[in-house]
């Protein structure tokens, strides 16, 4: 059996170009989301939901803003994204922008979406947080440690999601005051649980 070993969480920084921007101004709410398009992201879900949105909402439908180059298992996004003539000037996808413009975006928009059905450490997540844009996350354990006070929804939960979105088209809520993970804390974790004790070994050895 392996020992039980000590697990420490030492959180990524962020850069601090963060916050140095001005909003992008539309004429139409958008939301946003920033990543790889691929199926673990879950932007199939997202975009039949949107699909079922110009439905309900017609012209004002808000748009939705895909940030990132294409990943694996991306077939179902795919065919939403080309095929779908009801998406066709809702829906749009870009990739290699700068900070600077991704920031406005980000600031932009009614919220940042985040509905994976796994994450890791989701950056853009916690970049919106960091920036004060509103984020609706999947109800995950990775969201729930990293952005708790995100409006989290299961990220199966059609309705939910359908409710925030609209919900949030109609009136951009206030984020609430958010302290982003820094470099500093991160690399005192480091020194203190592994450096130093690996210094300690050495001088022993």
């Amino acid at each position: 059996d392996l020992p039980n070993l000590p697990v420490d969480v030492a959180h990524l920084g962020l850069e601090s170009h963060l916050g140095q921007s001005e909003p992008l101004v539309t004429t139409r709410p958008y939301f946003v989301h920033v990543g790889t398009i691929e199926g673990r992201k879950n932007l199939a879900f997202i975009l039949s939901l949107w699909r079922t949105l110009t439905e309900q909402m017609g012209d004002q439908t808000p748009s939705l803003i895909l940030i990132g180059r294409y990943g694996w298992e991306n077939e179902a996004e795919l065919a939403l994204l080309h095929r779908c003539p009801e998406l066709q000037g809702l829906v749009h996808q870009a990739e290699g922008m700068s900070d600077n413009t991704l920031t406005r975006i980000m600031l932009g928009a009614q919220a940042v979406l985040s509905p994976s059905s796994v994450e890791g450490f989701d950056l853009p997540a916690v970049e919106a947080s960091a920036l004060g844009v509103p984020l609706i996350a999947s109800d995950i354990p990775p969201h729930r440690e990293l952005v708790g006070h995100a409006r989290l929804i299961d990220p199966l939960d059609g309705l939910g999601w359908m409710s925030a979105i609209k919900d949030y088209s109609a009136r951009k809520p206030v984020a609430p005051q958010y302290i982003a993970p820094n470099w500093v804390e991160h690399f005192a974790i480091i020194e203190e649980r592994i450096l130093n004790p690996l210094a300690t070994l050495h001088q022993q050895g």
